[in-house]
C-alpha cells in the first residue's frame, strides 16, 4: 500500500512542474470578419519584425573584396551584427519608452481631446509629406540625448516638459498603466509558421485546433528560437522575429498603443543613423550601417487583425493591398495580372469596390506554402524590392525623357511637326502605316487626357500636385513631379486639339485596316489584356529609321553611331507617344509609392493580415450593421405586433436601416496623398462615372429600384446590383470607337459606357399587409425567427475567441489530449484543468 501511495506521490511530483508553464507568448485572439474589422482600430500587442539583409550583405561582400578578406566569413559576420543591432535597438527603445526616458510622440495630432505638445504638433504639420525634415530631426535628437543622460527618469520627464510640455498622463506609459507583474517584451526568432499562429489560418477554434496548438507548444523549439542566437539562422538574406508586449493594462494600451508604435518607428529611424549606442552595437560596421536605407530594410507586421497605425482612408493604408500580393507564393507567375503592373493602374482603392467582402484569417498571405518562416519573408521582401527596383528604373528613364523633350521640343513646335509628319494624310492621301500611326497617337492621348473620355485624367490632375517622389526625382532632375506633369498636360491639349480637327470619316475610310499590335504596350495591357497582345511599337519605329529618317531629337552619338539606342524620338508622333508612356510610368510609381517606399523618418509597417482595416476606415464595410439591423428588425416586428393587436385591419409600416456609407472616394488630398475616384473598367473608351454611390454600404452609385407591382414595400435584399452610364458623341469628336475593341470602320456616332458592380446587402424593412387573418402572433413569431437566423451569421456579427498558451498546454499534458468539454472554456480565455 505504501509503495502504491509513494508511486502516486512521485508521479504527481513529476507532473507538477508542467502546470502553469509559461511560454513568453501572448494569448492568441481568434476573430471572425466583423470582429477583425473592429480590431483594426486597436493597437497590436504582438508583431512580426521582418529584416531584409540583402543590401547590407552586398555591402559586406564588397568590403571583404576591398580588404582582401574571406567574403563568406565577412558577409556572415556582418549580417549577424546587423541583425543583432536591429534587435537590440528595438529593445532599447522599448525600455526607454516604458521607463519614461523617452516620451510618447502623438500618432494623431488632430485628436484635440488629448494633450498635444506644441512644438511636435507644429513640426508634424510643417514636415507633412516630406521624406526628411531637419527641424523634426533636431527635435528627435534633443529627446534622445536627454534620454541618454545619467540621471533619474523623473529628471528626464521634467526636461522633456520644459522642452515641449509633455504631460505624464497622455505622453508616457506610467506605472499605473501596468499589471502587477510589470511590462514585459518577449522576443522569438521565427523558424516555422505553425499552429502557434493558428489565428491567422482560421476563425472559431474547435477541439482539434486547440489540440494542434498544444502539440506545437510541446515542440516549441521546432518553431521558435532565441532572438540573440544567430548560429541557427540558415537564411542570410532575410530573418523574421516575433515580439509580444505583455503586462500593460488593456485599457491603457488601447489608449496609448498607437503612440507607442509611432514613437518606436520614429526613434528607431533616427537612432539607427545617429545614436552612439548603434555605433557601439555595430562596432566596425557602423559606417556601412549609417548609409543603409533602414526604413526599407525593416518592416513591422501585426500578428493579428490589430494595427500598428490607426487606420485612415489614405494612400498609405490602401497601398497595403500590394504588400499582400507580394506575399503570395505565386506572385512571380501572376505578376502580369497585378494592378501595379497593369497598363495604367486602377490604384489600390479599386479592390475596395471590386471585392468589398474579401477573405480574412484564412492564410491570406500564404504562410502555409513555405516550409520556413524565412522563406516566406524572403519571398515577400524579394517581390517587394524587385518591384520597387523595376518601377524606380522606369521612373528614372521616364523623367530623363521628359526633361530632354521639354528642353528640345518646345510646346509651340508640336503643331508644325504634326502637320509635317501627317501632311499627306491631311490632304486625303497617305498609306495605311501612316494612318495607323495617327490612330495610335490619338487613341492613346484620348485615353490618358481627354476631358470627356479619359478615365485617368482626373487622377493625373491630382497626382500632379503630389511631392511623394520629389526627393528621389530631384536627385537627377531639375524639375519635380508637378512640373513634369504640367508639361504633359499642356502638350496633351495640343495633341488632342490636333486630333479633334481631323476629318475622321475621310481618313479612316472603308479601306483602313487597324493593326492593333502597333499600340504602346501600356495601352494594350489596359484595353486588351485578356488577349495578351505583344506591342510592336518599337519595331514600327525601327522601320522608320531604316528609311533613313532624320530623328527629331537624338544624342550626339547618333552622328557617329546612327542606332536606335542613340535616338530620343524620331518624329512628332513618336515623341508624343514616348511622352505618354513616360507619364504612365510616373503615374504608376506615384500611385503605389506608399506601398514601395517607406517614409524617410519611419521604418515601414503594414496591416497585411487584415484587409478589413482599409474597408472599415473607408466605410466600405460596417461590422456593426448586421447587429444593428437584427435589433432593428426585432423591435420593428414587436411594434407591428402591438399595432396589430390594437388596430386590426390594414397595417402599413415603412421602416428602414441603412448600412454605413461612403460619400465619395475623393478624400481630402494632402501632399503625398492620392485622390481616389471610383474606377470603371474601360470596356470602351470610358466616360468617367462621376456619381455618388449613395447610402449603399459606401459604394458610389445612385441606384433606382423599381418596386414590384404586387408588393411595393416587401423586404428588399439585393446582391450584385449594377449601375451604368453612357454618353454619345458626334463623329468628329472621337477617334476610337472603343478602347478594347477598336473598330476599323467609320461610324456615325460613337458611344462610351462605364459601369460599376456593387455587392452589398441592403435592408429596408417594410410591410404592407391586410391583417384580417393575421394577428400579433405572426409578427412576434417572425421577429424571433429573423433574430434566430441573424444570430447564426458566422461572419458579420462581431465574435472573438482566445487561446491562452499555458492553460491549453497544461490541459493537454494532463490528459494527453484536449477534452471536448474544455473547448468552451478555452474560447473564453479560461483554464480547464
Amino acid at each position: 500500500m505504501f509503495k502504491i501511495l509513494f508511486s502516486l506521490f512521485l508521479a504527481m511530483t513529476i507532473s507538477l512542474p508542467t502546470l502553469g508553464k509559461e511560454f513568453d507568448l501572448n494569448p492568441l485572439r481568434f476573430t471572425n470578419r466583423a470582429q477583425c474589422a473592429l480590431d483594426s482600430n486597436m493597437p497590436a500587442d504582438s508583431v512580426f519584425l521582418i529584416i531584409n539583409n540583402v543590401d547590407p550583405g552586398r555591402a559586406f561582400y564588397k568590403l571583404a573584396k576591398l580588404t582582401g578578406s574571406d567574403p563568406k566569413v565577412v558577409t556572415k559576420n556582418g549580417i549577424e551584427v546587423f541583425r543583432y543591432t536591429v534587435i537590440n535597438l528595438f529593445q532599447i527603445i522599448h525600455n526607454k519608452l516604458l521607463n519614461r526616458e523617452l516620451p510618447l510622440l502623438p500618432s494623431d495630432t488632430t485628436r484635440l481631446e488629448r494633450h498635444l505638445p506644441d512644438d511636435y504638433t507644429k513640426f508634424s504639420a510643417k514636415c507633412s509629406g516630406q521624406n526628411s525634415c531637419k527641424s523634426m530631426q533636431s527635435y528627435i535628437q534633443f529627446l534622445w540625448e536627454n534620454s541618454e543622460r545619467k540621471t533619474s527618469s523623473a529628471s528626464k520627464v521634467i526636461k522633456n516638459y520644459e522642452l515641449d510640455n509633455f504631460h505624464s498622463k497622455d505622453n508616457y506609459l506610467v506605472e499605473k498603466n501596468f499589471e502587477k507583474e510589470g511590462p514585459k517584451l518577449f522576443c522569438h526568432y521565427l523558424k516555422k509558421f505553425s499552429p502557434l499562429q493558428a489565428h491567422l489560418y482560421g476563425t472559431k477554434p474547435n477541439r482539434k485546433a486547440y489540440e494542434q496548438f498544444a502539440v506545437a507548444l510541446d515542440k516549441i523549439d521546432d518553431y521558435l528560437g532565441e532572438c540573440d542566437r544567430f548560429d541557427n539562422h540558415e537564411n542570410l538574406k532575410v530573418a523574421a522575429y516575433q515580439f509580444d508586449i505583455a503586462g500593460v493594462k488593456e485599457k491603457h494600451w488601447n489608449e496609448l498603443g498607437f503612440d507607442y508604435w509611432h514613437s518606436l518607428k520614429t526613434y528607431f529611424s533616427w537612432a539607427f543613423r545617429n545614436a552612439s549606442v548603434v555605433r557601439e552595437l555595430s562596432n566596425q560596421y557602423y559606417s556601412i550601417f549609417k548609409g543603409l536605407e533602414i526604413e526599407n530594410l525593416v518592416m513591422l507586421m501585426p500578428n493579428s487583425c490589430k494595427s500598428i497605425e490607426a487606420p485612415k482612408c489614405n494612400s498609405d493604408l490602401l497601398g497595403q493591398k500590394a504588400i499582400r500580393e507580394f506575399a503570395q507564393s505565386d506572385f512571380k507567375t501572376q505578376a502580369f495580372d497585378a494592378d501595379i503592373f497593369d497598363g495604367v493602374p486602377n490604384g489600390p482603392q479599386d479592390d475596395l469596390v471590386t471585392d468589398p467582402f474579401t477573405e480574412v484569417n484564412t492564410d491570406i498571405l500564404d504562410l502555409s506554402e513555405f516550409d520556413l518562416a524565412s522563406q516566406w519573408a524572403q519571398n515577400m521582401t524579394s517581390n517587394l524590392s524587385g518591384t520597387r527596383n523595376t518601377i524606380k528604373n522606369n521612373v528614372v528613364k521616364a523623367v530623363n525623357f521628359i526633361n530632354i523633350m521639354s528642353r528640345h521640343f518646345p510646346l509651340q513646335k508640336f503643331e508644325v511637326e504634326f502637320q509635317k509628319q501627317f501632311q499627306t494624310i491631311l490632304n486625303s492621301g497617305g498609306n495605311n502605316a501612316a494612318k495607323n500611326e495617327l490612330y495610335y497617337l490619338c487613341s492613346e492621348y484620348y485615353f490618358l487626357a481627354h476631358e470627356t473620355f479619359s478615365s485617368v485624367r482626373g487622377n493625373l490632375d491630382v497626382l500632379a500636385k503630389t511631392n511623394i517622389l520629389d526627393e528621389m526625382v530631384l536627385g537627377f532632375s531639375q524639375k519635380n513631379i508637378s512640373e513634369l506633369f504640367s508639361y504633359f498636360d499642356i502638350f496633351s491639349k495640343q495633341v488632342i486639339g490636333a486630333c479633334s480637327k481631323l476629318s475622321q470619316k475621310e481618313i479612316f475610310d472603308d479601306e483602313f485596316e487597324l493593326e492593333k499590335a502597333g499600340y504602346a504596350q501600356w495601352y494594350l495591357d489596359k484595353t486588351a489584356k485578356e488577349k495578351r497582345i505583344q506591342s510592336q511599337f518599337k519595331a514600327k519605329q525601327l522601320e522608320k529609321l531604316s528609311k533613313r529618317v532624320q530623328p527629331l531629337i537624338s544624342y550626339k552619338l547618333f552622328e557617329s553611331y546612327p542606332t536606335f539606342d542613340n535616338i530620343v524620338c524620331l518624329d512628332a508622333s513618336h515623341c508624343a507617344r514616348e511622352l505618354a508612356t513616360s507619364v504612365v510610368e510616373i503615374f504608376r510609381a506615384v500611385t503605389y509609392a506608399s506601398s514601395l517606399w517607406a517614409k524617410k523618418d519611419q521604418i515601414a509597417s503594414n496591416s497585411g493580415f487584415n484587409p478589413y482595416a482599409e474597408r472599415l476606415a473607408c466605410k466600405v464595410y460596417d461590422p456593426w450593421f448586421k447587429t444593428k439591423s437584427m435589433i432593428f428588425n426585432l423591435v420593428s416586428d414587436i411594434g407591428q405586433a402591438a399595432l396589430t393587436f390594437t388596430t386590426p385591419g390594414l397595417i402599413y409600416g415603412r421602416l428602414g436601416l441603412q448600412p454605413g456609407r461612403v460619400v465619395s472616394f475623393k478624400q481630402l488630398v494632402k501632399e503625398g496623398m492620392i485622390e481616389y475616384d471610383p474606377q470603371m473598367k474601360p470596356q470602351r473608351i470610358v466616360a468617367g462615372l462621376a456619381a455618388d454611390f449613395g447610402p449603399l454600404l459606401g459604394v458610389p452609385c445612385k441606384i433606382s429600384i423599381a418596386n414590384t407591382a404586387n408588393n411595393p414595400y416587401e423586404n428588399f435584399r439585393f446582391v450584385g446590383i449594377s449601375a451604368g452610364t453612357c454618353s454619345s458623341k458626334e463623329e468628329h469628336t472621337t477617334i476610337a470607337n472603343s478602347g478594347s475593341d477598336v473598330s476599323d470602320l467609320p461610324v456615325e456616332d460613337r458611344s462610351a459606357c462605364a459601369g460599376c458592380q456593387i455587392n452589398f446587402e441592403g435592408v429596408a424593412t417594410s410591410l404592407t399587409h391586410v391583417a384580417q387573418n393575421v394577428g400579433p402572433i405572426y409578427f412576434l413569431v417572425r421577429g424571433f425567427v429573423r433574430l434566430y437566423k441573424a444570430l447564426k451569421d458566422p461572419h458579420n456579427i462581431p465574435r472573438d475567441w482566445e487561446a491562452v498558451p499555458s492553460d491549453i498546454y497544461d490541459t493537454y499534458k494532463k490528459y494527453g489530449y484536449i477534452p471536448e468539454r474544455c473547448v468552451k472554456k478555452f474560447r473564453k480565455g479560461r483554464a480547464c484543468r
